[in-house]
């Protein structure tokens, strides 16, 4: 669908005592869309905002859905809503925000994904994960291969349940170990300066406590490692 734009029409009127708004899209001008409904109106339809976006008929049902509790079920169409024109803007331009901020995290992790594949880093995270799995797949090997008369007692249960509880823990500071040597040393400053670098492209992304905290994560385990 072509890019379009979402309205707040005033129609200067009441429903059961309550002001109400019209809220639709458009892929014409608004100014045309509100002449058009206007007609039969008494005071015509004014126009109280207007924004423009990619997928108009996308974002008008997410608006519709939010503002689902307030639609005027009778005296006027599915498009009107019991507000002021200053509350609809407020709650519509909350959810343009939302909207844009997911809009920025997608581009940040395809830019970002994209890096790592330029760079090799995918690769490299790639053998990570697989010589992290083998490993894994051997401890399990072992245990299927213990003597057969375990498992059919409870002790040989626990041993079991035990052995696969610290081979996943040994995987996991597998991988850990792997991907530091892998990937954070030799690309460790590149990666945090391309985070940087999008951070300042895609503000909204939002993404700072989410690396703060992975930063977090990062000192944590080099600090039990020592």
């Amino acid at each position: 669908m072509k890019p379009g734009w979402i309205y707040v029409l005033d129609p200067h009127m009441t429903v059961d005592g309550r002001p109400v708004v019209k809220i639709g899209y458009t892929t014409r001008t608004v100014e045309q869309r509100a002449r058009e409904l206007g007609t039969g109106v008494p005071g015509g339809m004014t126009v109280a905002y207007k924004l423009r976006v990619d997928n108009p008929r996308q974002v008008e049902g997410r608006i519709h859905s939010m503002l689902g509790a307030y639609r005027v079920s009778r005296g006027a169409g599915r498009e009107f809503f019991a507000l002021t024109p200053e509350e609809a803007i407020s709650r519509i331009e909350g959810l343009a925000l939302e909207v844009s901020r997911e809009r920025a995290r997608e581009a940040w992790m395809k830019e970002f994904s994209a890096f790592k594949v330029e760079s090799g880093i995918n690769r490299r995270e790639g053998a990570a994960f697989l010589l992290s799995a083998l490993f894994f797949l051997a401890c399990c090997t072992v245990l299927y291969l213990a003597p057969k008369w375990s498992f059919g007692s409870w002790a040989g249960v626990i041993i079991i349940l035990l052995g696969l509880y610290l081979a996943g823990r040994g995987t996991a500071s597998v991988f850990r170990f792997l991907e530091n040597r892998l990937v954070e040393r030799p690309f460790g400053a590149r990666l945090e300066a391309k985070r940087d670098e999008l951070n300042r492209k895609y503000p909204l992304a939002d993404i700072r406590r989410e690396l703060e905290e992975w930063r977090q994560r990062k000192a944590s385990q080099a600090g039990k490692a020592a």
